[in-house]
């Protein structure tokens, strides 16, 4: 195998790992996100829809104000993009890769950092499928 091949398998299976160790159950559909983009909590986001809207924000299904997270664009095919963010507005940078994404690739939203009422928190990771 080269090692374009070989980094590829090394980045989805660092990805696959991440969300197993979560337990994060994708098709469960009363598992919902508990954190939305855009007040979406489905598994799935239309790239028409990204590319449709001015902004995309993260928020949290309780309320917490989000204080930064990780977005990760894993396409089916090439290498994943990963961009920490400050704050809860998702970076134009971040809306280009999606806009540019295929249908199928994934969408992790992890380390999600959050301001609750009394402390600081972390809040599950999320994950979207990108739909036509």
């Amino acid at each position: 195998m080269n090692t374009h091949r070989l980094r590829i398998i090394a980045v989805l299976a660092a990805i696959t790992c991440t969300i197993c160790l979560f337990g994060f159950k994708m098709h469960n559909p009363t598992n919902l996100n508990k954190t939305r983009i855009n007040g979406i909590a489905e598994f799935h986001l239309s790239i028409m829809y990204v590319n449709c809207v001015d902004s995309l924000t993260l928020s949290s299904w309780n309320g917490e104000e989000i204080t930064s997270f990780n977005f990760v664009l894993a396409p089916r095919e090439g290498e994943a993009k990963l961009i920490e963010v400050d704050g809860s507005t998702l970076p134009e940078e971040a809306r280009k890769y999606m806009i540019s994404a295929k249908v199928g690739d994934r969408i992790i939203i992890d380390r999600i950092r959050a301001q609750g009422a009394k402390s600081k928190v972390t809040l599950q990771p999320a994950m979207y499928e990108l739909t036509p």
